[in-house]
C-alpha cells in the first residue's frame, strides 16, 4: 500500500499490477508479453479530478503488429478518464471500459478470443459510501471450461469491493487482487 502521506486522492493506495514482463527470455508461457499497469503517476499538477491525476493506461500488444505471433497480439488498450459525465460526483466517474476481443467472433482463432470486458461504474449500490463503489468485476476465461485449449484458459478474475475489512480506512479498502496465470495448475502447458 502506498505511503504517500500527503496524497489526498481516492486512489492514493493503489499500487501496480506486475504481470509476466516480456524481458524474460526463457519464458514460454502465453502471458509472457503482458505488460504492467502503471498507476498513480502524480505529475499532472493542474489536474483536480480523482482519477485523472494518478491513473495511467495499459498499453498492451496492439493488434496492428502484423508480424507478431504472440498470444497477446490482439489485446487492446484501456481507455480511461472519459470525463463527459457531467453530473457524476463519484471518484471513479471518469473510468471507462476495456473492450477486448469479444467471444462472438466465430472465425477468430486467437488465444484471446474469449476475453470479455470490464464493466465499470455500476452505480446502483445506493448505500455504498466508498470511493470504489461503482467498480465492478472483470470476468475472464474461467478455468472450468474443460474443452478450452487456449493459452488464457487459466486466467482468473478480479474480485473487487470485498467489504469485509472492517478496520480499513483507505479509499481502496474494498479492492482485492488479480490472480493471473498461476502455473501450478496441473495441466497448464
Amino acid at each position: 500500500m502506498s505511503d504517500k502521506s500527503n496524497d489526498q486522492s481516492p486512489l492514493k493506495y493503489f499500487n501496480t499490477i506486475n504481470n509476466h514482463m516480456s524481458d524474460k527470455p526463457n519464458d514460454q508461457s502465453p502471458l509472457k508479453y503482458f505488460n504492467t499497469i502503471n498507476n498513480h503517476m502524480s505529475d499532472k499538477s493542474n489536474d483536480q479530478s480523482p482519477l485523472k491525476k494518478y491513473f495511467n493506461t495499459i498499453n498492451n500488444h496492439m493488434s496492428d503488429k502484423s508480424n507478431d505471433q504472440s498470444p497477446l497480439k490482439y489485446f487492446n488498450t484501456i481507455n480511461n478518464h472519459m470525463s463527459d459525465k457531467p453530473n457524476d460526483q463519484s471518484p471513479l466517474k471518469y473510468f471507462n471500459t476495456i473492450n477486448n476481443h469479444m467471444s462472438d467472433k466465430s472465425n477468430d482463432q486467437s488465444p484471446l478470443k474469449y476475453f470479455n470486458t470490464i464493466n465499470n461504474h455500476m452505480s446502483d449500490k445506493s448505500n455504498d459510501q466508498s470511493p470504489l463503489k461503482y467498480f465492478n468485476t472483470i470476468n475472464n476465461h474461467m478455468s472450468d471450461k474443460p474443452n478450452d485449449q487456449s493459452p488464457l484458459k487459466y486466467f482468473n478474475t478480479i474480485n473487487n469491493h470485498m467489504s469485509d475489512k472492517s478496520n480499513d480506512q483507505s479509499p481502496l479498502k474494498y479492492f482485492n487482487t488479480i490472480n493471473n496465470h498461476m502455473s501450478d495448475k496441473q495441466n497448464d502447458q
